[in-house]
């Protein structure tokens, strides 16, 4: 509530908008008011249509509130300001995971992936749409690169025995998962 007021009077007092919008959007959302904060966020595009940030921020909000089609066109108008956004691309893929089209968020990921080979938060992503798809052995492998970078990740530990389960390695995924919660 603090926020609010503060970023409020910020807004009065500001020549640049966009850090104050976005916060106090996401504050409006802590406090019950997400409504409120989609608003703000749509009068600021109003004004200025071209802020990468609110568009993704925009999105965020609308897939947390489950207007998931009215995400997806905030993401893909802040991809077509900059067709380089991790951000957007993996936002576009989780909103994609989220409806259950787990092809779609794929192919967004594997377009995120060429970008940035070394994000691992991708391969996870698109780890976990092959374990929901059923495809052990893909979410397996790509488990497996993250836990090469990340071997203390209990939750990648956890994820990578329920997939090895699945593919019937069943001494893997208890070992998997004994890992797991020596970690966590």
């Amino acid at each position: 509530v603090f926020a609010i007021k503060y970023l409020k009077k910020i807004l009065n007092d500001h020549i640049h908008k966009v850090a104050p919008v976005n916060n106090l959007a996401l504050c409006y959302e802590s406090v019950g008011e997400a409504e409120r904060g989609i608003k703000l966020l749509q009068e600021h595009l109003d004004e200025d249509p071209y802020d990468n940030i609110t568009w993704i921020n925009l999105g965020n909000l609308l897939a947390r509130c489950n207007n998931f089609d009215e995400a997806l066109n905030a993401f893909d108008i802040a991809f077509a300001i900059d067709d380089t956004n991790m951000a957007c691309l993996k936002n576009i893929a989780r909103v994609y995971k989220v409806k259950g089209n787990f092809n779609k968020a794929i192919k967004y990921l594997d377009d995120a992936e060429k970008l940035d080979p070394n994000d691992y938060e991708v391969l996870i992503i698109k780890a976990e749409c092959y374990l929901i798809m059923n495809k052990p052995k893909k979410a397996i492998s790509l488990f497996k690169t993250v836990l090469e970078e990340f071997p203390d990740r209990a939750e990648i530990h956890h994820s990578l025995s329920v997939a090895y389960i699945l593919d019937n390695q069943i001494e893997k995924g208890y070992r998997a998962a004994v890992k797991s919660w020596e970690l966590d």
